[in-house]
């Protein structure tokens, strides 16, 4: 039996294939900010009590897991709940560009909580414009537009509508800031926005918040792509797929091609493992 994850900043999806498919959803595992015992205590805690037949193969596909070095933590972190599965663990862009471009070319962007893109030749990813993380990038994610608003929430630039609808937060500058700079999970505090921006998105304000955050990307990142014109642009992750209209009219506008734009690459990733 195979089991598939796709891990993000903020949770991560696995789909068990066996007869049947069985889908199970644990918090985020990125080996950039969790070290091996929190990784492995979130595998124990909430995925390996609800698996009850072996696993032959774990495929890993996660936001952080660029180098030899955060893969292994991964590996380490799987293995003291599946010692004898073989694991196999990839930077969740491979597992978007085999999803989405299956074996052709393309530029693939991941909009979730952070964000990150890529080109893929149909096999290999070509080139990556470093993401940089949620200080000094992920623009186009939920975290970027989280500082958008929160920065023209404390700095008064925001229309007086949109400023009372946050009073449900009960913010204050103080506890935004111990949100951000003293606890533990800035990440989620700032992405946790983006279900109250979709909300408000027909507010001319919000709807431009979210148009600049994309552009934002289109301009730092898939501008550095020189086969920007030539080949589909593919999206996955949540804010892509629930912000799509917006994002599809910036591609419109550009006269970029769009291609597939879905939630989660677990699709295409189960039809490209069952092939072997």
């Amino acid at each position: 039996m195979i089991l598939i994850a796709d891990s993000g900043g903020t949770k991560t999806a696995w789909r068990l294939i066996s007869d049947t498919q069985t889908e199970i959803q644990t918090s985020g595992m990125n080996p950039y900010y969790h070290s091996v015992s929190e990784l492995s205590s979130i595998v124990k805690k909430e995925l390996s009590g609800k698996l009850t037949d072996d696993i032959s193969y774990i495929h890993f596909y996660g936001a952080g897991c660029s180098s030899k070095e955060s893969c292994n933590k991964i590996i380490d972190a799987l293995q003291i709940s599946f010692p004898k599965t073989k694991i196999n663990v990839h930077h969740d862009l491979l597992g978007s560009a085999r999803a989405l471009c299956k074996n052709q070319r393309g530029i693939v962007g991941i909009l979730g909580t952070g964000s990150n893109s890529c080109y893929y030749d149909g096999t290999n990813i070509v080139k990556n414009v470093p993401s940089l993380g949620y200080v000094l990038g992920d623009e186009g994610g939920g975290v970027y537009m989280g500082k958008l608003l929160l920065s023209d929430y404390l700095r008064d630039k925001m229309p007086e509508d949109i400023r009372k609808s946050m009073s449900v937060f009960g913010m204050t500058k103080s506890s935004i800031e111990k949100k951000i700079y003293i606890d533990a999970n800035p990440i989620a505090f700032l992405s946790g926005f983006s279900p109250f921006i979709l909300e408000n998105i027909q507010n001319e304000y919000m709807n431009l918040l979210v148009n600049n955050t994309f552009e934002k990307f289109l301009n730092d990142c898939l501008s550095g792509y020189k086969e920007l014109n030539s080949v589909p642009l593919h999206f996955s992750g949540s804010i892509a797929f629930h912000f799509q209209s917006n994002l599809k009219k910036l591609l419109k506008k550009n006269n970029l091609q769009a291609g597939s734009i879905v939630k989660n690459p677990m699709e295409g990733l189960t039809k490209f493992h069952q092939q072997f």
